[in-house]
């Protein structure tokens, strides 16, 4: 099953990465921040978004 949801990642990340390239001025910070999750997530991280100092 770990496989299937790799997979299911890696083709959301394909997806979100192809968006960002052909739209770079569009407003993509939440397709950006989803990014940086399924990153961490097919690396084997948390999927926790990066904290940001307040």
């Amino acid at each position: 099953m770990a496989t299937s949801v790799r997979e299911t990642w890696q083709k959301e990340l394909r997806i979100l990465l192809d968006r960002v390239e052909h739209h770079p001025s569009a407003d993509l910070s939440e397709e950006r921040q989803r990014i940086v999750v399924l990153q961490q997530l097919i690396r084997g991280g948390t999927g926790d978004p990066p904290q940001h100092p307040s």
